[in-house]
C-alpha cells in the first residue's frame, strides 16, 4: 500500500508497531502522531530509525566536498525553528523515549557517494543545477577513486532506532 502521513485512518487497521525510516521529517509531526494514537495498540509504538557514518576520516572530506557546493547553514535541512523529533514525541501520547543502536563496518560501492549526496535535500541535481552537480559528482568520484579498494568503500555506521511508547 502505498500513501502519505495525510492518508492514516481507522480504516487501515490497528498496528502493535509503526516503523518509518527517514521519513518522519517530512510531515506534518504533530498530527501524524495524533493519528497514530488512534491506529496503534495500547502496548504499541513508534519507532523511528536512521543511520548515519561516522564522521571520522574519509567522512569529513565527503561533507567538506558538499558543503564546498550545497553550502551549510549550520543546521542541514532544517531551519532555524526546527523542533527535534525527540521534542516532538514528548509532547505527543508516544512520550515515553528509549534508544537503541549498533555499530558496524559495512562496504559501499564507490557511485554510492555521489548517489548518497544526490539524494540529500541540500545536493540535489534539481537544487545545484547541472553545473555544480557535475563538479561534485567529479569530486566525489575522485574521493572514491582514491580510497576505494577494488571499488568498494569500508565505513563505519551507526544504526539506530528512536522508540517512542506510550507512558
Amino acid at each position: 500500500m502505498e500513501g502519505s502521513s495525510n492518508d492514516l485512518a481507522p480504516a487501515l487497521g490497528r498496528f502493535a508497531m509503526v516503523a518509518m525510516g527517514r521519513s518522519f521529517h517530512w510531515m506534518d509531526r504533530v498530527e501524524t502522531l495524533r493519528r497514530l494514537n488512534a491506529l496503534i495498540e495500547p502496548a504499541g509504538a513508534v519507532v523511528l530509525f536512521n543511520s548515519s557514518p561516522q564522521r571520522t576520516g574519509w567522512q569529513r572530506e565527503y561533507r567538506e566536498i558538499i558543503t564546498r557546493y550545497a553550502g551549510d547553514n549550520g543546521r542541514g535541512w532544517r531551519g532555524p525553528d526546527w523542533i527535534e523529533h525527540e521534542d516532538v514525541l514528548l509532547d505527543s501520547a508516544f512520550s515515553s523515549l528509549s534508544r537503541i543502536a549498533v555499530i558496524d563496518r559495512v562496504e559501499i560501492e564507490a557511485e554510492t557517494l555521489v548517489d548518497r549526496a544526490f539524494s540529500m535535500s541540500r545536493s540535489a541535481p534539481n537544487v545545484l543545477g547541472p553545473e555544480k552537480s557535475a563538479a561534485l559528482a567529479a569530486d566525489l568520484r575522485a574521493l572514491g577513486g582514491r580510497i576505494a579498494v577494488g571499488g568498494r568503500i569500508t565505513e563505519t555506521v551507526e544504526s539506530g532506532a528512536l522508540i517512542a511508547r506510550r507512558p
